[in-house]
């Protein structure tokens, strides 16, 4: 399976070819998020954001923040929108 980045790269340039297939792939994500929150209404939008891979998040590296516990998060929604509905898809 291919990388992410690369994923994403080709997207970007069949978007900018082709800028209602960005709206289209945004109108799919819609869709399979109202899916999932109508399957999971116990969650939380925030929950169901993480749990299904359109937001992610990492412990901070340094110890010294580990120990506070603090989270950092890491949104991708800089990706493509064809790249996350895939990514989506693939993680239920």
């Amino acid at each position: 399976m291919k990388g992410y980045s690369l994923k994403n790269r080709e997207a970007m340039r069949r978007a900018a070819k082709n800028p209602r297939s960005r709206r289209k792939y945004n109108l799919l994500i819609l869709w399979e998020l109202l899916k999932l929150v109508l399957k999971n209404p116990e969650q939380r939008f925030g929950q169901i954001m993480r749990n299904y891979g359109v937001v992610r998040h990492t412990r901070p590296a340094k110890q010294e923040v580990c120990d506070e516990r603090r989270i950092e998060w890491q949104d991708e929604f800089y990706f493509e929108s064809e790249t996350l509905l895939d990514r989506i898809r693939n993680l239920r």
